[in-house]
């Protein structure tokens, strides 16, 4: 993990010594990018964004609003989530950041509630291949931009308030039944932040994000949020937000 530290340490400098001699372009729409963003600009960002009603489009039972930053389907966005998967730790920085922009985007660029962030965990195996969870470090870069945009309202980071308790088989070779089988008692909640939600859960100002890198049916984030739910925090409440959807129009 020291690794890794090291690693986003060394690539954030490079990141601030380049954007003294050049300017960043746009990777999809080519225009100059005035604020300091690696990839795309800020009205790329906010035109592809969407989000998805799980009731309608999978026939779920949760009124859980997923939000997507990008399409899977962009071959760009698709390298750019996958090299994040395969030892470019470094890239987290990029779509922390992204998403961080959406969310002000979302609130019009007035945070009125106050956040705690959470994220989906991974396996073990999975983290002693890789070494680090994608998710976790989006979601920690995502809470630092937050932070330095000092809202009046809390911005908080719950770590580990997920854990994965079973080792799933990969889900994309699975339809959307077998996903949920697969899933079913795969998460629980760490105990230790139960007080904390049924406190937070009185006052409607207070949402719980979970962040994820890709969700190709949702149905993660759903399991994830009937844990919270489980313990009467309100759904409306709860916001899924996800690099990017493979199933969304």
């Amino acid at each position: 993990m020291l690794l890794i530290k090291l690693r986003l340490y060394i690539f954030q400098l490079l990141e601030k010594v380049l954007s003294l001699f050049s300017y960043r372009v746009c990777k999809k729409c080519k225009s100059k990018i005035q604020e300091k963003y690696l990839f795309i600009c800020k009205d790329c960002i906010r035109a592809q964004s969407a989000w998805i009603n799980l009731k309608s489009f999978q026939d779920f039972d949760s009124k859980l609003k997923i939000y997507f930053l990008f399409r899977y389907s962009d071959k760009l966005i698709r390298k750019l989530i996958l090299d994040l998967k395969n030892n470019q730790a470094e890239l987290a920085y990029f779509w922390g950041l992204a998403l961080s922009e959406f969310l002000i985007y979302l609130f019009n660029s007035k945070i009125n509630r106050n956040i705690y962030i959470s994220y989906v965990p991974i396996s073990t195996e999975k983290f002693n291949t890789r070494r680090y969870n994608q998710a976790e470090l989006i979601a920690k870069y995502f809470y630092k931009f937050l932070r330095k945009r000092k809202f009046k309202q809390e911005i908080k980071l719950v770590e580990n308030l997920f854990y994965r308790i079973k080792n799933t088989e990969p889900l994309y070779k699975l339809n959307s039944e077998e996903r949920r089988n697969e899933l079913s008692k795969a998460f629980e909640l760490n105990p230790k932040y139960i007080p904390l939600i049924k406190n937070i859960s009185e006052k409607r100002e207070n949402i719980i994000l979970i962040i994820d890198d890709i969700s190709t049916t949702g149905n993660t984030l759903v399991k994830l949020s009937e844990l919270i739910t489980a313990i009467d925090f309100p759904q409306e409440r709860i916001l899924g937000f996800s690099c990017t959807g493979r199933n969304f129009n």
